[in-house]
């Protein structure tokens, strides 16, 4: 009896194991970008309606309900997403092994995958990309093992690989483009195979499973996005919102490839001058289209390269880079790979694009707002981070987060509208305007100013005109104590 199968399995579900626990012990404290700050108050109120990937809050709706009394919403939706994605190492593991066949590699890619900056970051917060990934995972499983039995290659075989793909872009949009890598997995497979391989499998086959997987993917987004009243288009129409411009490309590219996939992302290109270069072909066939998303849904042309997502829409395809790049430096220098990724990793985690939240200051704020009518103009993320836990726990009180606005959001709406000087700026702040009287904290004034440009000229020189500057210090209970300046327009 071969053995080695058992032990490829047991070798992955240990991984995974590993790596889920590793990335539940070390989940962030700091939020990404800004679709937490609708995805928590939808997932609180049951709410799990999102044509653009419709299958991803049904299960992250389960995951949170099971994980109930493991911490607020937000804590138990990171470790959602830590459980995911070492779910999603132990499958690339195997995959690996699949490939290859060999212990050594498979365990290095797992270990190398599971230590990726860009892993480890989306592992420990709260998004949905850890969620995604072991259902991308399992469609390139899928894809491995036909590949390494290419009597596999019928349309049987076709219909389950888009069968998974269908449900992967479900979860995720961008598990579409899931169909051309595993599309080109099995094409590029076949034209390397030896001439009595290829004979046997035969090219009207090839092409048979291709279609069907082709047709399979389709039928099938259609249906499961039909079944909850949604159009498959809905995926894509964050593309279309606004123009598009290469401006920024470049930081595509270092921001989205070779910072978070370090250190595979360098490594990659060497394995095109060697044979087999089956696996090299299909990473660099397929990273186009990834980087072409990336260009197409986080540059703005009114704003240049504003959005960085770290690699999250390339760690499907990641997989194969690492698998490359330990077949390129072989058994003794591959072992270096998760050293160096580990070192990227850590600096990454310690060195985070945000502020911790500040819950003693939620607190203070969210107190001030429910006994004060007034618009809240926050700084920064700790400032904002910590009101929002707060309220968010407590959908009584969530109600005054349409009180609270965050600093940042205002300067970027601003600067999406070029035309607006000083005198304008300032008309925002009006009780007229706003609704209410404004109070903006005191790092919110000083971060004003330190924005330059219209902000300052704003602060220093139109605000002071049209507005009294009352101080504001609240500290209810001896808790932290809140400061600004309230703006009462002079007569």
């Amino acid at each position: 009896m071969d053995r080695a199968p058992w032990l490829a399995a047991g070798l992955a579900i240990g991984l995974g194991l590993v790596a889920a626990a590793l990335y539940v012990l070390l989940r962030q404290d700091t939020t990404h970008q800004y679709d937490i700050y609708w995805m928590l108050p939808k997932l609180r109120d049951g709410l799990t309606h999102y044509p653009r990937h419709p299958l991803v809050f049904p299960i992250l709706d389960a995951l949170v309900s099971m994980l109930d009394g493991w911490g607020s919403l937000h804590e138990r939706f990171k470790i959602a997403n830590g459980l995911c994605t070492g779910a999603a190492v132990a499958i690339f593991t195997h995959a690996a092994y699949v490939l290859r066949a060999n212990l050594r590699q498979a365990a290095l890619v797992g270990i190398t995958f599971a230590l990726l900056p860009t892993t480890v970051r989306f592992a420990t917060l709260a998004e949905l990309h850890g969620v995604f990934l072991p259902f991308a995972a399992i469609a390139i499983w899928q894809a491995c093992r036909m590949v390494r039995a290419p009597i596999a290659y019928r349309p049987l075989q076709g219909f389950v690989l888009g069968l998974l793909t269908a449900i992967a872009a479900g979860v995720h949009g961008t598990g579409h483009l899931l169909v051309g890598v595993t599309g080109l997995l099995l094409v590029i497979s076949w034209w390397h195979c030896e001439p009595i391989a290829q004979r046997a499998l035969g090219l009207r086959k090839l092409i048979a499973t291709v279609v069907t997987l082709v047709a399979t993917h389709a039928i099938a987004s259609k249906l499961l996005t039909i079944s909850i009243t949604a159009p498959v288009d809905a995926q894509w129409q964050v593309i279309a919102h606004e123009a598009h411009t290469i401006d920024g490309a470049f930081a595509t590219i270092a921001g989205e490839l070779l910072w978070p996939l370090l250190p595979v992302s360098f490594l990659w290109p060497l394995a095109l001058l060697q044979k087999p270069r089956t696996l090299a072909a299909v990473f660099a066939l397929s990273l186009p289209a990834y980087l072409v998303t990336c260009q197409l849904l986080l540059c703005a042309p009114t704003l240049g390269y504003t959005f960085h997502e770290n690699g999250a829409y390339l760690e499907p395809i990641a997989f194969f880079a690492v698998l490359i790049a330990v077949r390129l430096l072989g058994a003794r220098w591959a072992l270096w790979l998760p050293v160096l990724a580990l070192a990227a990793a850590v600096y990454w985690h310690h060195y985070p694009e945000r502020e911790s939240p500040d819950r003693s200051f939620g607190t203070t704020a969210t107190s001030y707002l429910g006994s004060h009518d007034v618009r809240l103009i926050v700084a920064g993320f700790a400032e904002w981070d910590g009101a929002f836990e707060v309220l968010i726990e407590n959908p009584e009180l969530d109600a005054r987060r349409s009180n609270m606005m965050l600093l940042e959001q205002l300067i970027l709406e601003t600067k999406t509208h070029s035309a607006v000087n000083a005198n304008q700026l300032a008309l925002y702040f009006h009780p007229n305007v706003a609704g209410k009287p404004t109070v903006l904290t005191t790092k919110a004034l000083a971060d004003m100013r330190a924005a330059g440009g219209v902000f300052a000229d704003c602060v220093e020189n139109v605000m002071p005109k049209l507005y009294e500057f009352e101080e504001v210090r609240y500290a209810p209970d001896g808790g932290a104590i809140l400061t600004g300046v309230q703006l009462t327009p002079r007569l």
